[in-house]
């Protein structure tokens, strides 16, 4: 399981409404999402080691001094083959002073692989400077302090979900205490289910950081989708939700969504904060990889024409990318 990333109580719910549509559970290939998770399947689920394998956080310190005492983060020294994150900036660089635009760098990941489970978490500070990093640092210790001492009591996916719910009240709860600013927050949870001899990924996320599977027989596909599902035009301009103190004290709920698949030996699970997303869109950054060759009279992002296949050409450029392993500027 990877996280590629790039930077650019209760709940209180702030004052929103949903289509109908939206609120009940619905589903697309094997992902399934909804905005309560009792909607989602329940599998009975083999119980979670306590037994830690690696553990990741970054970039740079990531959430070390903000939650000193989860040793799995404190002795984590370099990336591991099976679990780890990446963080870079991909904002121009001034030629003068040497310094990226938007620097520190708000996103901030943490993955902690046990014996036969998985944590995966990414959080993007809304905005530019210390406390959107903070906001980010904040809700990922939040969220880890909670399910390092309760995950290991869960004995289905539902349980699971109910788990993710809480740990982010107290993302929410460690961002109000350090007086940070707004941050999305995308975390996942693979599980083994008990009877199948598959795995589980259950996933909470609030914001546009997503999370995403590749299979080999299926390529890329977001898990994700249920909290923008591209019925509708994207605003980049809003992240359609968010943790923090957005009135003062309350979170951003709008966009909150369960979503729950089923996986194989085999797959891989990855999580992305927008940086990464917004440059495979094909309106925003057009994939050099998947030109439409020959005469046209119109530019190419013309032809995406509908969100949905908007986002399903996002999805084939991240599976050609991810086969072929170029990337922009380098290679995976």
């Amino acid at each position: 399981m990877y996280l590629y990333m790039s930077g650019c109580g209760t709940f209180n719910f702030l004052p929103f409404s949903f289509s109908p549509i939206r609120e009940i559970m619905m589903r697309q290939n094997e992902v399934h999402w909804s905005k309560r998770y009792c909607d989602l399947p329940c599998h009975r689920i083999v119980l979670p080691s306590r037994e830690i394998h690696t553990a990741a956080t970054g970039p740079e310190e990531g959430v070390r001094n903000i939650h000193p005492g989860y040793e799995p983060l404190s002795r984590w020294t370099e990336r591991h083959p099976q679990a780890y994150g990446i963080g870079t900036s991909l904002y121009d660089c001034d030629p003068v002073t040497n310094r990226t635009s938007g620097d520190p760098v708000a996103d901030v990941y943490a993955v902690v692989a046990g014996e036969n489970s998985c944590i995966l978490a990414l959080a993007d500070g809304v905005g530019w400077g210390e406390k959107s990093r903070l906001a980010a640092r904040c809700a990922i210790a939040g969220c880890l302090q909670y399910l390092s001492s309760h995950l290991y009591m869960a004995n289905t996916t539902r349980d699971i979900m109910s788990i993710l719910l809480k740990a982010f009240e107290h993302a929410q709860e460690c961002i109000i205490d350090n007086s940070a600013a707004m941050t999305t927050l995308c975390v996942a949870v693979v599980c083994q289910l008990e009877t199948s001899g598959r795995w589980g990924l259950c996933v909470v996320n609030v914001g546009d950081s997503l999370a995403f599977t590749y299979k080999t027989s299926k390529g890329v596909e977001e898990v994700t989708i249920g909290s923008h599902y591209d019925d509708i035009e994207r605003d980049m301009s809003n992240p359609g939700g968010c943790l923090g103190p957005v009135d003062g004290y309350n979170p951003d709920l709008r966009n909150l969504t369960f979503s729950f698949t089923v996986l194989d030996s085999g797959d891989i699970v990855f999580l992305t904060s927008d940086g990464v997303s917004d440059n495979f869109d094909p309106i925003i950054a057009p994939c050099s990889l998947c030109e439409i060759h020959g005469d046209h009279d119109i530019p190419q992002y013309q032809a995406y024409d509908t969100c949905m296949e908007r986002h399903k050409t996002m999805l084939d450029d991240m599976t050609k990318v991810y086969v072929t392993g170029k990337g922009r500027g380098g290679e995976w």
